[in-house]
């Protein structure tokens, strides 16, 4: 049965001409609308949430993190070339100083008894980039130090030797004479005493700074490199495979040469010929 109050509360809404199945009406009554709890609501944000928003900051979050060790991992590189690149530079170093102080030597000699000497040190490189690349502030005021003594050494050779060329023109001139020439050549040879007493630190400077150099290049491999190294398998041939290896090569040569010589012969046979 339909409530009639309730009918009575429907006219006065949609007026007094109302039909009604009694089915849907009832159910109409019966049917409940159920506002959502608060704990639905906040699982559906957190739902939402978890769906594209942490996705998101996780992608995010690994750009970021790719990006800081691609830095990193380039920054450690750098630091490791201009390593390997000082340990070159020094090894040359160690040669030009060793010739240097050979010519100063002969220099020297040469000088006391007025004879022209043509041979100068040679000027030591200077690696200013190194210090662009090198992370290791120690080492960068090690290296500022050395160079600033390698920049005076040759500031100085270079003013002697252009001292000395002009002398040298002059007496070739006839400007001066052998005597003048021979006692400003004492002269020079007692400074370049001076320049050899400092090529002879800077050879040890040098050996330290090599060393130092070594150890840290060993040490301070960069991470993916690290890693490849660690992942390579290599070794050094037995002293008899070097052996082995050296007998082979030098019968290549053996042959190339004996086929060189018998292609010249040809070459003189038929030359002689025409």
């Amino acid at each position: 049965m339909i409530d009639q109050q309730y009918l009575d509360s429907l006219r006065r809404v949609v007026g007094d001409t109302l039909v009604v199945a009694p089915g849907l009406l009832a159910r109409a009554r019966d049917t409940v609308t159920v506002a959502p709890t608060p704990i639905r609501a906040v699982g559906d944000v957190l739902n939402f949430v978890a769906t594209h928003w942490i996705g998101a900051f996780g992608s995010l979050l690994s750009a970021v993190l790719g990006a800081l060790f691609a830095s990193w991992d380039g920054r450690a590189r750098r630091h490791h070339s201009a390593l390997v690149r000082l340990q070159r530079r020094f090894n040359e170093d160690l040669n030009r100083l060793s010739d240097s102080r050979v010519h100063i030597a002969g220099f020297i000699e040469r000088s006391q008894r007025g004879v022209i000497h043509w041979s100068w040190p040679t000027p030591i490189d200077i690696d200013v980039a190194a210090y662009d690349d090198l992370v290791n502030l120690r080492l960068i005021n090690i290296l500022m130090s050395h160079y600033a003594l390698v920049e005076k050494v040759n500031h100085d050779v270079g003013n002697l030797k252009s001292g000395y060329d002009q002398m040298t023109d002059a007496l070739l001139r006839g400007d001066i004479s052998r005597d003048v020439f021979t006692n400003n050549a004492q002269y020079m040879a007692q400074q370049m005493k001076m320049v050899d007493a400092a090529l002879a630190h800077l050879q040890d400077e040098t050996k330290n700074l090599l060393s130092i150099v070594r150890v840290m290049a060993t040490k301070d491999l960069p991470p993916m490199a690290r890693l490849t190294l660690s992942l390579i398998r290599t070794r050094m041939p037995q002293t008899e495979e070097i052996a082995r290896e050296r007998e082979r090569l030098d019968g290549e040569i053996a042959a190339i040469m004996k086929a060189s010589a018998a292609e010249i012969e040809k070459l003189k046979e038929s030359s002689s010929e025409r």
